[in-house]
């Protein structure tokens, strides 16, 4: 299963990079020189510049040429039809790596192998598609603290909001460290619907879980946070009524995140 799954990620990537070079040469013509240019074509590449990556001073026009007024068209008139085929292949090859990409991908995250998992989880947080969300959830239920962690990481990432709902489980996990993840997590997206479940955590007996949470309810703002920071003005322990008087000091706390 192991050895198949990375030959099917093999030729993925193997055909990405074959695709992607021959869009480059199909959208880049040959430079030529004509009047008041010159060729510098056997000049050195620039250390860490990639040979696919044309040079500013290949060709030095006489003039500057007009720059694109827009993807869909220049200053002059419409794209090219190498830059049309450039665009389209692009917007064919985002497609073909998330779909083949997030299939091979789900497979391991079920992999014996806890490496492999992780590493499969860490992956799926770097791809910004609908599926993701729901796959990167189900790896909250990984054996594998550190899945877990990665997990909820990715969540924090993703732009969809069903990602806030995913992340919330993680609060009740077994494993301090995860917990504070899910936590830091929610206070990243800054999403006011998360505000319920981390006010739950308030009266946790662990102090850092409670000091994470208000620190929390303090990034994502808004009068419901703003309450329950203030219900925490008495809490038993000095440092968590220092967060609180901070946060209040601050002024932020009443101002939504939109705000």
């Amino acid at each position: 299963m192991i050895t198949a799954t990375r030959q099917t990620l093999t030729i993925i990537l193997l055909s990405v990079s074959l695709l992607a070079i021959l869009v480059l040469a199909l959208g880049q013509p040959v430079p030529q020189a004509g009047p008041g240019q010159r060729e510098t074509l056997t000049t050195p590449r620039e250390p860490g510049r990639s040979m696919l990556t044309p040079r500013q001073t290949d060709i030095v026009p006489a003039q500057a040429e007009p720059a694109l007024a827009s993807e869909s068209g220049s200053a002059t008139g419409p794209l090219t039809p190498g830059l049309e085929l450039e665009k389209a292949a692009i917007e064919w090859l985002d497609d073909l790596v998330d779909t083949d990409t997030i299939a091979a991908l789900e497979d391991m995250l079920y992999d014996p192998d806890p490496l492999l998992r992780l590493a499969a989880v860490e992956a799926l947080a770097d791809i910004d598609n609908p599926q993701v969300p729901l796959l990167l959830a189900s790896a909250l239920h990984d054996p594998n603290p550190m899945a877990r962690i990665a997990a909820l990481q990715g969540l924090a990432m993703q732009t969809h909001s069903a990602a806030t709902i995913y992340i919330e489980p993680g609060l009740f996990d077994p494993e301090r460290d995860v917990r504070i993840t899910a936590i830091e997590a929610l206070a990243d997206r800054q999403d006011e619907a998360a505000v319920t479940v981390l006010a739950a955590l308030l009266t946790d007996s662990d102090v850092e879980i409670r000091r994470r949470a208000l620190n929390a309810l303090g990034e994502i703002g808004g009068r419901a946070a703003a309450a329950y920071v203030e219900q925490m003005l008495h809490d038993p322990d000095s440092l968590v009524r220092a967060n609180a008087r901070a946060i209040e000091f601050t002024d932020q706390i009443t101002k939504s995140p939109s705000e």
